[in-house]
């Protein structure tokens, strides 16, 4: 009797232990899920990241700014470049971590919360260029207003003076 309790004892011992892997199992895999979902939006947000470095390559192009701006917009463009690039390493690491969850689930869900927090740092940083960019949008959007006001202007005091001219003959 005492050798049939022992081993019912064992296979309940380890029919707990088996609950315990299963039960670690769906969480690794609902983590895994959520991880996933929040690479797709990585993805969308690298994209879209992508979309408006050219869209500012193309905006700088058109722009006609001092020396200094110039500069200036080339340097933040290099920034928002390299930026780019660190997201880029980020995300390859972000995807190492992942494929190795289910071994090293503790370690990789620290690398996670890292990466996720420094990224989250990072997109904080590119909205606030983005605002910046907006901003000198204004500025350039109400520069140029200002320009075409000062060539109608223009344009009169030039007819005003022809005609000035013209009655003087």
């Amino acid at each position: 009797m005492d050798e049939d309790e022992e081993k019912k004892g064992v296979n309940l011992l380890a029919s707990k232990g088996l609950k315990k892997m299963i039960q670690a199992k769906e969480e690794l895999s609902t983590e895994w899920y959520r991880i996933a979902a929040e690479q797709d939006q990585l993805v969308d947000r690298l994209l879209a990241l992508e979309a408006r470095i050219t869209q500012m390559g193309e905006f700088k192009s058109q722009m006609e700014q001092s020396e200094q701006e110039k500069i200036a917009h080339n340097r933040e463009a290099a920034q928002l470049h390299k930026e780019l690039e660190e997201f880029k390493a980020k995300w390859a690491e972000l995807q190492d971590v992942v494929a190795v969850v289910g071994e090293h689930e503790s370690a990789s869900m620290e690398k996670i919360n890292n990466l996720e927090a420094r990224l989250r740092s990072k997109i904080k940083e590119v909205a606030a260029v983005e605002e910046k960019r907006a901003m000198m949008e204004e500025i350039l959007k109400k520069f140029m207003e200002q320009n075409c006001e000062h060539a109608r202007t223009n344009t009169n005091l030039c007819q005003t003076y022809d005609i000035g001219m013209a009655e003087n003959e």
